[in-house]
């Protein structure tokens, strides 16, 4: 037998000269060019050719193009197949400085821009650094990035949705640029100049819906300063709003008629300063005061209509003038702020800003965020005429509950969806007797089983007690004409203790029946079941009496949802992260309350966005 061989293949591509017909000049004979594509993949297709020489391979002719592209594009985990319609690019290399001198360092930004076949795209997501692994990215190492990235933006026509991922672990500046406070006017400006040209660029391409989550560079370089007067800090103390008493620096741009952002210098130092509290550099970083300033041409070109805010790189120093500017667009519509937290002061403020230069929202969405002022934000709303859909999340933290909501509310004359926790839906409907008159989609947000035992308000619905006077159900009953066009969802949230008092409604509304049929009072007659037409269950408790066995959570859960009579609806959600219920026990659940017969209008159940049939 022939002994095993090691053969070397050797392939060398040359450049030939193309004739008007298509046709390559020279002998092809025995060259590269006669091989079969199937041969071709054989070859190209393995994680042993560098990534530099399937680039070389793309741009060499049409035909090498055809199968180098893909698998080049493989390498970064792109879809060729979809890259028009969504892209997910990740810069992962964390720990390289030089870029542009490593082949490795090749992104598949760059042959998306060489091959020349994208001029546009739906959705594009950018993730800086390794974001399953939770890795530092040295803030030089985005700058470069950025660079990148906005050169191959330029190539675009349009970009209708885009989302930045920064990495959240490094801010850049409390070690970098303290240790050598020499270049930190340098290196602070370098930054900002990059970041501000994608943003701008990313406007100018008509993108539509601009997302930005995580980051802290560069959030030390800018410090909040307040100096309250002994007057305003005595209000502070009597917890009246902030808001109500802000400097009246600011107070002049919440009245006054909104100045053009083209040629306003003052402008931007009003975003910066006012009396009574400033934007200053911190400690080490310099005394210049650089800020983002969004370009003319990004505000010719503009299409933005909505923007996620989930950084807080975006509300403060040096990219909150270029967030202000974004929000005074004219197309903006859709503003969502969610996963931050700043102090009382500071969202005073912002929310200020957003009053006077964004008084066109339709939408406005807070979820995931903390130590808001409640008054803070309902005088914000009155500020929004045109607002149509508002939603403030059960996860958003305020400092006072909801102690300093009062009325007047805002007319809310064009509101069509709300969706709120029951204590800010309650003193909404209070103040509003007579209804909203365009309200559609009510909403409302419960905690059942908590720590703190029943939630006030979610046994309104299940139950009729003697002082119902201010109950959301008797509330919404007073209007009739409202009630008959309205569909509500309830979002229950379970903590600790569901079952148990879940297994005290089963047994009072068996009671209340049985007390009905021998004729008794009808005072207990559950009166709104019949307008809830959806019900939303998380299960977001870390320890809870539902983990004890599936059996008990299968005979108490559908019991307590056939009580909702009208129920067409019903969605289950589990922490996965904190929670003890696991998906899989969610969709054991959900089929044994469907076999039950508790949801007799509905098929499924969607179970963390995945719908459950039996």
């Amino acid at each position: 037998m022939e002994p095993n061989r090691t053969y070397e293949v050797r392939i060398i591509i040359e450049q030939k000269e193309h004739t008007p017909d298509g046709n390559d000049r020279g002998n092809r004979q025995g060259s590269i060019y006669t091989l079969p594509p199937e041969l071709l993949h054989y070859i190209f297709d393995r994680r042993a050719v560098p990534v530099n020489s399937l680039y070389s391979l793309a741009l060499t002719s049409r035909k090498f193009s055809a199968f180098a592209v893909p698998l080049y594009l493989k390498r970064f985990n792109i879809d060729t197949y979809t890259v028009s319609q969504s892209c997910d690019i990740h810069f992962r290399d964390i720990s390289l400085l030089d870029i542009p001198h490593l082949p490795d360092a090749l992104s598949g930004l760059l042959l998306l821009a060489a091959s020349g076949y994208l001029r546009s795209m739906e959705s594009l997501t950018i993730g800086f650094g390794d974001h399953a692994k939770k890795q530092p990215v040295n803030f030089r190492v985005v700058e470069a990035h950025i660079y990148r990235l906005t050169d191959f933006l330029k190539g675009m026509a349009y970009i209708g949705e885009v989302t930045l991922k920064w990495s959240g672990i490094l801010c850049g500046c409390c070690d970098t640029l303290k240790t050598d406070p020499g270049n930190a006017e340098l290196e602070i400006g370098l930054w900002t100049d990059a970041l501000t040209g994608l943003m701008n660029l990313l406007v100018q391409k008509k993108c539509k819906m601009l997302t930005v989550s995580e980051g802290q560079y560069m959030a030390h370089t800018y410090t909040y300063d307040a100096h309250k007067s002994r007057r305003h800090f005595q209000a502070s103390r009597a917890r009246k709003s902030i808001f109500a008493n802000l400097p009246l620096g600011l107070m002049k741009i919440l009245n006054r008629r909104r100045a053009s952002l083209d040629s306003s210098v003052d402008l931007e130092m009003n975003l910066m300063k006012s009396d009574g509290w400033h934007w200053v550099r911190a400690s080490g970083t310099g005394t210049e005061i650089t800020v983002a300033r969004m370009s003319p041409e990004a505000r010719a070109a503009h299409q933005l209509t909505t923007l996620h805010l989930q950084s807080p790189m975006f509300l403060m120093p040096p990219m909150l003038p270029w967030t202000i500017s974004a929000l005074s667009l004219s197309s903006l519509t859709t503003l969502s702020i969610s996963h931050l937290a700043f102090t009382p002061r500071q969202w005073a403020s912002f929310l200020a800003l957003v009053a006077a230069y964004a008084p066109r929202l339709r939408f406005f969405h807070i979820v995931h965020a903390r130590a808001f002022a409640s008054a803070d934000v309902q005088s914000l709303l009155m500020r929004l005429p045109l607002l149509m859909h508002l939603l403030v999340g059960h996860t958003v933290r305020f400092i006072d509950g909801y102690t300093a909501l009062s009325a007047p509310w805002p007319a809310f004359e064009h509101l069509e969806e709300l969706g709120a926790p029951a204590e800010w839906v309650a003193k909404l409907l209070i103040d509003k007797l007579k209804g909203l008159p365009r309200l559609r989609v009510l909403s409302i947000s419960y905690g059942l089983g908590m720590n703190a035992g029943r939630p006030h308000g979610l046994e309104h619905w299940l139950r009729r007690t003697r002082t119902q006077t201010e109950s959301i159900p008797s509330l919404i009953a007073s209007g009739e004409a409202q009630r008959s066009q309205l569909t509500i969802l309830i979002e229950v949230y379970l903590g600790s203790t569901p079952l148990t008092t879940m297994r005290d409604d089963v047994e009072l509304s068996r009671s209340n029946r049985q007390h009905s049929n021998q004729g008794g009072s009808s005072r207990h007659v559950v009166p709104m079941l019949n307008c809830v037409h959806e019900l939303k269950l998380v299960f977001n408790a870390v320890h809870t009496d539902a983990s004890a066995d599936d059996s008990q959570m299968a005979h108490i859960f559908p019991q307590w949802i056939s009580l909702f009579v009208a129920l067409r609806t019903l969605i289950i959600t589990c922490n996965v992260a904190r929670g003890i219920v696991t998906h899989q026990r969610a969709v054991r659940l959900a089929k044994t309350m469907l076999r039950s017969g508790a949801l007799p209008d509905s098929t499924s159940i969607s179970v963390n966005g995945l719908v459950v049939t039996v």
